[in-house]
């Protein structure tokens, strides 16, 4: 028996912007998650990853073409 060859997924992630607490310089991306919800609180965090999602894209690649 031959094993399934391997599937690989990527995301090309629109990363959205919020505010932050920070006023020294612009705005800082690819944070933790533990920033937003320090800067934007539980309930506005969620809403600023879904608003974020729209631009993303995930892709998925097989290695065999059938």
């Amino acid at each position: 028996m031959t094993p399934a060859p391997p599937v690989v997924e990527w995301q090309t992630f629109a990363h959205p912007h919020y505010q932050q607490l920070s006023k020294k310089h612009a705005f800082d991306s690819h944070l933790s998650i533990l920033d937003l919800i320090a800067n934007q609180g539980a309930t506005e965090s969620m809403a600023i990853l879904r608003r974020g999602r729209g631009d993303s894209q995930f892709r998925r690649l097989a290695s065999d073409k059938t």
